[in-house]
């Protein structure tokens, strides 16, 4: 990795950009870029790998206290601008771990995915059996109301 601490954490190849969250004015130029789509109608954006937008040193850099922050700073802006617009979390983990992307008064993300339901279907489909989607769907924690998971 070749580090630019001001902006950008990057790669040899400079692609993906791995934007350096620690610095207040990626938050602003984010909010920016974020204004610009919702004024043109976009309806709403898709968070990808969320668990992973801050890094800490000893740590698997997942799931981390500032990505969390950071969200409910997010949608507060979002709710105050463009209330009918939503953000879905791409967690891709076990439901009782992607919950939180909800927050804990549903005051970070409108929905995220539900990835173990889609490996789930398959496990039905193949042994001609429920079970595996029920099983997962009752190890589910509940949601804010104001929020809804994803499922495909």
């Amino acid at each position: 990795w070749t580090r630019r601490p001001r902006l950008l954490l990057a790669p040899l190849l400079l692609a993906p950009a791995d934007l350096n969250f620690e610095n207040p004015r990626v938050h602003t130029a984010l909010l920016k870029v974020i204004d610009f789509w919702f004024a043109l109608g976009v309806d709403g954006l898709r968070l990808d790998a969320v668990p992973y937008l801050y890094e800490a040193e000893g740590t698997n850099c997942e799931n981390l206290p500032a990505t969390h922050e950071f969200l409910r700073k997010l949608r507060a802006h979002i709710d105050a601008k463009f209330s009918d617009r939503m953000l879905l979390a791409e967690a891709n983990q076990w439901p009782e771990d992607a919950v939180a992307y909800f927050g804990k008064d549903g005051d970070e993300c409108h929905m995220c995915f539900h990835f173990p339901v889609m490996p789930r279907m398959f496990m039905a489909l193949q042994m001609e059996d429920r079970f595996p989607i029920i099983d997962i769907l009752e190890q589910t924690p509940a949601i804010p109301e104001n929020c809804q998971w994803g499922m495909f």
